[in-house]
């Protein structure tokens, strides 16, 4: 018997100052057996978020341990330093240089996030997790309390990556450049999330999402309508 099944979750949630309703989710039905590991990818804007936020809470509130892990705490660099190196390849080697470097282990500490797989199916009741902020200096390791835990969410673009070992049920949300580049707009993160070296390197990653979602076990369309692959 499955330890949670999900049946036909919808999440429709307002844009800043009360603007549109924007429907995030439609029903969405997969199940998850104890143990697993689950990894949900997609672009940003995709849905990600809401979906693994949604399903952590389903787990706490049947009383089910989950842990929820962003897969964005394992680049090599903090994000405004990735962006320069991003750069750098770029004028260096090209579009063709740059295609290899993202989402590869050049760019993401896959050996790190691996370990912390690997720990998990071991059953280690202390698993040492990253935290990467955004600046200079914000790098730390901190040993965290993982008894208990019965299910681990990933919430990562790259969660579908062939160097990403061990993920027992993969979940691929769809989505566009266009509503990549939207939400990072809307985000507000970073100064230059509009601007056309970043607009493409989206459209690169969106390449690598569409090559890796064969590794994904369910799909969720745009339309939040969930299928095989």
């Amino acid at each position: 018997m499955a330890l949670l099944e999900v049946t036909n979750v919808k999440k429709i949630y307002s844009t800043r100052f009360g603007g549109n309703k924007v429907q995030a989710l439609f029903n969405v039905t997969f199940s998850v057996e104890e143990g697993e590991y689950v990894a949900i990818m997609g672009e940003s804007g995709s849905g990600k978020t809401t979906l693994a936020t949604a399903l952590q809470q389903y787990f706490l509130n049947d009383g089910t341990g989950c842990y929820l892990l962003s897969g964005d705490d394992y680049p090599h660099r903090i994000p405004k330093r990735n962006d320069e190196e991003r750069m750098r390849v770029y004028k260096e080697t090209g579009e063709d240089g740059l295609r290899g470097y993202l989402g590869t282990k050049k760019e993401i500490d896959f050996d790190r996030i691996n370990e912390v797989l690997a720990a998990f199916h071991e059953g280690k009741d202390t698993i040492t997790l990253r935290h990467l902020g955004r600046e200079d200096g914000e790098i730390s390791s901190e040993e965290t309390d993982f008894s208990g835990i019965s299910v681990l969410l990933l919430e990562w673009t790259h969660g579908g990556s062939d160097d990403l070992h061990g993920v027992d049920l993969s979940v691929f949300l769809e989505s566009s450049p266009e509503e990549t580049k939207e939400r990072r707009i809307r985000r507000n993160r970073d100064e230059n999330a509009a601007s056309p070296f970043i607009c493409r390197v989206v459209e690169l990653e969106q390449e690598k999402l569409e090559v890796q979602r064969k590794n994904a076990g369910l799909i969720v369309g745009k339309d939040g309508r969930v299928y095989e692959p």
